[in-house]
């Protein structure tokens, strides 16, 4: 049972460490954004950082995967396991491509 808890608090650190990073960069970008004069360019990056920060359970999710597919990627390509690495990317391009099909399928934009 302990080790379940241990489990549970671990990955739970670890996804605050991983998203901290990211918090600091939406916040940080946004600011300088606001304050430095980008003309055209500058406000496009600032509406996209606030849609991002608006979102932070979508964007903190997809974060997470893309990192979590990162370093199992780096782990296999050091343990030269190319053929589960070829799988891996398989699986999540399949996967986004049902995403994408069933969204329009059912129409629901995001």
């Amino acid at each position: 049972m302990i080790y379940v808890v241990l489990t549970i608090v671990s990955v739970v650190a670890v996804a605050v460490v991983a998203l901290a990073p990211l918090f600091l960069l939406l916040f940080a970008g946004e600011f300088a954004l606001n304050r430095l004069p980008f003309g055209r360019l500058g406000r496009f990056l600032l509406i996209t950082l606030k849609s991002l920060r608006r979102n932070l359970l979508r964007t903190s999710l997809t974060y997470l995967a893309t990192f979590v597919l990162v370093v199992v990627v780096g782990y296999l390509a050091l343990e030269r396991r190319y053929a589960e690495i070829v799988l891996l990317a398989g699986a999540s391009a399949g996967g986004g491509l049902l995403s994408e099909a069933l969204k329009l399928w059912f129409e629901a934009s995001r």
